[in-house]
């Protein structure tokens, strides 16, 4: 019996009885534990398998295959490495905030069995970036052949016409450390965040964090591709305008998409 049959006949059974929450951090312990040392860094590269190098090149990134992990299954950079062990070509971490924040209420995770699926309402619940910039120095001091994205997030009571000050002063924290960033503005679950892919904030959001960016690069840091993460419930004028602010400020990709509603 191979490790997939394992999982499906024992595993997956067992998982149906535990909270979806608690099953994702148990999860995110025993990934924790099991990237701690190199013994069991090499027993997780060996379960993964040979995974086929198909290196895909963004904004100056080699991205040594197609596959990767979304912001959200690794919110405080805790499990990256043994991510990165399972043979996945980049990892975002995040979202991150300015300072800890605890999400929405729970329940917030929901399965759906029929679909083999869950749906979560989470809103961003993260220990802030002050709390994952040491771990994101010791990743970035290891040799490690993924690629390790950021996404920013603004606190949930922080008006939208200040987000700018929230995006930037998580990008300002994880600058030295972070191979790209991704400026979430779509995820559904933060009250009226949406709004700022809309065009009375958008273009101006979007020229503080290029601007920032561009000052961070100036002192010696290197230039960090700026991706925007949008939503996959706009229509298509929306989408035009959306697209035409990225141009007119040279953010250098699109994230599509978040979670839809």
């Amino acid at each position: 019996m191979n490790l997939s049959a394992i999982y499906l006949k024992f595993v997956w059974p067992l998982l149906q009885w535990v909270d979806p929450e608690q099953a994702h951090e148990r999860t995110l312990d025993a990934l924790e534990m099991a990237q701690s040392t190199a013994v069991s860094r090499f027993i997780l590269h060996q379960i993964a398998g040979s995974i086929p190098l198909n290196p895909v090149v963004i904004a100056g990134l080699t991205f040594p295959n197609v596959l990767g992990i979304a912001a959200g299954f690794d919110k405080d950079v805790r499990v990256a490495r043994g991510l990165g062990e399972l043979g996945f070509g980049h990892i975002e971490v995040g979202t991150l905030t300015p300072r800890p924040q605890k999400g929405n209420p729970k329940p917030r995770i929901f399965r759906l069995p029929a679909d083999g699926a869950v749906i979560n309402r989470m809103g961003f619940p993260n220990g802030g970036v002050d709390t994952a910039v040491p771990r994101l120095h010791r990743l970035a001091q290891q040799e490690r052949d993924f690629v390790v994205g950021v996404s920013l997030g603004k606190q949930k009571e922080t008006p939208l016409a200040d987000a700018g000050r929230d995006y930037t002063a998580v990008m300002r924290a994880v600058y030295p450390y972070a191979d790209y960033l991704a400026v979430n503005i779509s995820s559904p679950n933060t009250p009226g965040l949406r709004e700022l892919q809309g065009g009375n904030y958008l273009g101006q959001l979007l020229h503080t964090l290029v601007a920032e960016r561009d000052k961070l690069a100036a002192r010696g840091g290197g230039t960090r591709p700026l991706f925007l993460k949008i939503a996959p419930d706009v229509t298509h004028a929306e989408l035009d305008e959306i697209l035409q602010a990225a141009l007119d400020q040279n953010v250098d990709g699109m994230i599509a998409t978040n979670t839809t509603l």
